[in-house]
């Protein structure tokens, strides 16, 4: 089976743009409970503002770890330490999907 002829299909089908382009991705699993998985009744958390993987990405590669200028692009106050997604986002887990 060539995978590429499912992935051109769902390219195609959902308009998906710059699918070939190359990225760099900083991930961090945030908040992570471990294990989250789908109940009849939901989830099997009540908390809604579990993040199992979060990250941001940018275009093209790197291998710079010098986050000075992201900081600086996104307005955050040069004393903090990390990106928390309370610094750049409001609302809950639910509200971004």
């Amino acid at each position: 089976m060539d995978v590429n002829e499912h992935r051109d299909i769902l390219i195609q089908y959902h308009g998906l743009k710059n699918t070939d382009d190359v990225y760099t991705f900083y991930y961090d699993e945030t908040n992570n409970i471990r294990k989250l998985y789908l109940k009849d009744t939901g989830l099997n958390v009540g908390k809604t503002d579990n993040f199992v993987l979060a990250g941001i990405l940018h275009k093209g590669l790197s291998t710079d770890s010098d986050y000075s200028a992201l900081f600086k692009n996104l307005n955050l106050q040069k004393i903090a330490r990390e990106l928390k997604l309370k610094h750049i986002a409001k609302g809950d887990f639910f509200g971004y999907a």
